[in-house]
């Protein structure tokens, strides 16, 4: 029997909501494409699609590792361009990271971030503002998602209260999992 089967009061919607938490890009060859900065923006696929019943907020990890030969130069700016909300809702806006040589080489970034959406979507974009050399430049993006708290948690726990139950004894854990008893090690 499954958990939301067996405890219909704890399904709180998961076959509604979709998620992929992330995914990483790796931008090949990118010698051709940089030789030529008049050539359009390389996009990546989407990386973040997220949508839960209600608004949370969303940790954003974002790792940029750069694989470029000695002799490239230039600089590269990727854009995140990320969208909260749906429908009439909507708001698109740009997370960017510049990459330039440091002492001749790049150095990877990674960032963190807070995000509160209900819906979130981000792919990435990559431009170059001066030309490159390098003939086996790669670069790879990788961009995840995680909720800062169980989301489903609070929302059971309030439930429980408006419901009668007074607040030191109320737990979110479905029945069968039961705390075990607090002790003190020596």
């Amino acid at each position: 029997m499954s958990h939301q089967q067996g405890h219909p009061e704890y399904d709180h919607g998961s076959a509604h909501d979709t998620l992929r938490w992330g995914d990483s890009h790796t931008f090949t060859g990118l010698a051709s494409y940089f030789s030529d900065t008049s050539v359009p923006s390389l996009f990546s696929r989407q990386m973040i699609a997220a949508h839960w019943r209600w608004p949370l907020s969303w940790n954003l990890w974002v790792a940029i590792v750069p694989s470029f030969e000695a002799e490239t130069t230039g600089i590269i700016t990727i854009t995140l361009q990320t969208t909260i909300g749906i429908g009439q809702a909507i708001a698109t806006f740009p997370i960017v990271y510049t990459l330039s040589p440091t002492s001749g080489v790049y150095l990877p970034i990674t960032d963190q971030k807070l995000i509160p959406a209900q819906d979130l979507q981000i792919i990435a974009q990559l431009d170059a503002t001066e030309a490159t050399k390098g003939v086996n430049d790669n670069l790879t993006i990788g961009v995840f998602v995680a909720p800062q708290t169980e989301p489903h948690a609070m929302t059971h726990l309030l439930d429980k209260m408006v419901h009668g139950e007074r607040p030191e004894e109320v737990q979110w854990m479905p029945p069968g999992f039961n705390e075990a008893p607090m002790g003190y090690r020596r």
